[in-house]
């Protein structure tokens, strides 16, 4: 079996529409913070409950997959598209007519964040079945990128929307530029993922190559583990594979609920943060530009290091935890502007590398059948644990009447992911030196039989 590598002009059209929806909706979600002094303006509420309104959204887009891909096999790509394409808007048309912030948990944080889960998800589907395998990375890397310059362009916008319709009118134009989403389902309707199995003819193959395999049986046990064991080194591939409830992936599990979710909440908070810092509300807007474009040059760091015979991912994991680190300091510490963007920026590189990094180690972590449950854990874990940050952030800047608490419990629990990460580094380093003795004894074995 092998997939198709026929790409059509109707797919890559397919392709540049789910990009641009994936930009419009979810990419909302990682530039909401820039409405967060609105909203406590608007509805005189503590910073709190303004944080639990959009920290509940990129807890429940993130943490929804799981969910949506059970919908999306139970009804289909289709139908369920077109429900979350509705959905989306909704959420944002119905909080025109909300006069409690706390109804926005409701339409926004759980109606419109199921809907932009939904959607991401779709996309990501539609590029797996659309597309060739060889082109799956480039067609994820603009995706996600797609995201991050939506995180760049959003808050400009929202700003202008903020100053001449109020915080009840952005809500209603952003509902009218989400209602673009039904392109999606539309897009898809009387359309059929092309077959991207092909049967190959195996006859030849069996008929010419029988009597080498019959005689080289023996050569391929010694070289199998030998040959595998070099491919996973050029790779920077740690060997042997395990369950979702192993040592090793639950240690990653674990690192990565302390490395993402605070710079997660963070990108949510900066706004205020770069007030509280005594700067203007439209310096901290601009702040989501260069932490989305340095975001983005990050999510590419690991598609180079990828092709570097030996690297380790682990240590890319630890270096932009390090960046992460180096971010809080910065922002703890800086006085002028340019270092308050530097920390942002720092922040970025962090975040855009960090996530796809993680979920590299984990594809050669587990076996290929716990793959799906084992990605979808590690992003639910990140949503939830950033629905519960914004809240407990928020409230302690009640509490203080400062962020500096909260940048240092950010700065710490970067400090113990890298520590995480560090220990995960030296158990599947062990575990690599066990199995590399184990298959020197077998190849023992097959020398004396």
């Amino acid at each position: 079996m092998r997939r198709s590598d026929t790409v059509t002009v109707d797919q890559w059209i397919i392709f540049i529409v789910i990009c641009f929806i994936t930009m419009i909706e979810f990419g909302f979600v990682f530039a909401f913070g820039s409405m967060f002094i609105a909203m406590i303006e608007t509805y005189n509420a503590n910073r709190s409950t303004a944080a639990t309104v959009q920290s509940l959204l990129i807890g429940v887009a993130l943490s929804f997959s799981i969910v949506s891909g059970c919908l999306i096999s139970r009804f289909g790509l289709l139908k369920t598209s077109f429900v979350a394409s509705i959905l989306i808007p909704a959420g944002f048309i119905i909080s025109f007519f909300v006069e409690k912030i706390e109804y926005l948990y409701i339409t926004i944080s759980v109606v419109a964040g199921v809907g932009m889960s939904t959607i991401h998800l779709a996309s990501i589907i539609v590029i797996e079945q659309f597309f060739p395998t060889r082109l799956h990375p480039l067609c994820f890397a603009i995706q996600g990128i797609t995201v991050n310059i939506a995180g760049a362009l959003y808050p400009e916008l929202i700003e202008n929307l903020l100053s001449q319709f109020g915080l009840h009118g952005t809500f209603l134009i952003l509902g009218g530029l989400f209602l673009n989403g039904v392109v999606v389902p539309l897009l898809l309707m009387n359309r059929r993922a092309p077959n991207t199995c092909v049967m190959e003819t195996k006859v030849d193959i069996e008929s010419d190559d029988a009597d080498e395999r019959q005689k080289s049986t023996m050569d391929v046990k010694h070289e199998s583990v030998s040959d595998a064991t070099a491919e996973n080194e050029e790779d920077g591939t740690c060997f042997g594979r395990c369950t979702i409830l192993s040592i090793p992936f639950l240690t990653i599990v674990f690192a990565s609920a302390f490395a993402v979710p605070p710079i997660n909440t963070f990108v949510g908070l900066v706004v205020d943060l770069i007030v509280w810092k005594n700067f203007s509300f439209s310096q901290g807007v601009f702040a989501f530009i260069p932490f989305n474009a340095f975001s983005i040059a990050a999510k590419l760091v690991p598609i180079f290091t990828q092709r570097i015979k030996g690297f380790n991912n682990y240590i890319l994991i630890m270096v932009f935890c390090v960046i992460g680190i180096i971010s809080q300091i910065l922002m703890l510490l800086s006085q002028s502007y340019v270092s308050v963007i530097a920390g942002v920026s720092c922040a970025g590189i962090c975040l855009g590398g960090v996530l796809p990094t993680i979920l590299m180690v984990c594809v050669t972590l587990v076996d290929s059948s716990s793959w799906p449950l084992a990605s979808g854990l590690i992003i639910a874990v990140i949503g939830m644990m950033s629905a519960v940050m914004g809240p407990i952030f928020g409230a302690i800047r009640d509490l203080t009447g400062s962020y500096e608490i909260v940048v240092i419990i950010i700065l710490t629990a970067e400090c113990f992911s890298l520590l995480m990460f560090c220990v995960a580094f030296v158990i599947r380093h062990q575990a690599r030196n066990q199995l590399t003795d184990h298959n020197n004894r077998n190849m023992c074995h097959y020398d004396i039989c």
